[in-house]
């Protein structure tokens, strides 16, 4: 998907390989990007919020429950690792991902 008015740190990630998985790459880019250092799985200190923005982090069901995650970049759309270990930005509002959206969550240092 191109996408011209993207964050300039979407560059820094999309079509680079990246060692790991969908987790490691949310806490890379909140860590490196949004100054929150959260452990690997940690979902203390997030909140669920019904308008996503940037940086937040999407949770999308995979055989009905949560197993993959992103992080919003822009208005509809999210930063995210496919298995093949490429970084990508997709539309969550596509039509793979929009009945598949568990929920989005905000970090309590960015709220409201």
């Amino acid at each position: 998907m191109i996408k011209t008015d993207l964050p300039n740190w979407v560059a820094k990630y999309v079509r680079q390989a990246f060692t790991g998985d969908c987790w490691d790459l949310v806490a890379t880019i909140q860590r490196e990007v949004f100054g929150i250092a959260s452990r690997r799985r940690e979902v203390s200190g997030w909140n669920r919020v019904e308008k996503p923005r940037e940086g937040d982090v999407i949770a999308i069901t995979i055989g009905g429950k949560p197993s993959h995650i992103g992080v919003v970049c822009a208005e509809g759309f999210f930063v995210h690792l496919l298995k093949n270990k490429s970084v990508v930005c997709s539309r969550y509002n596509s039509n793979l991902y929009r009945a598949r959206i568990h929920g989005f969550f905000r970090h309590e240092s960015r709220l409201p």
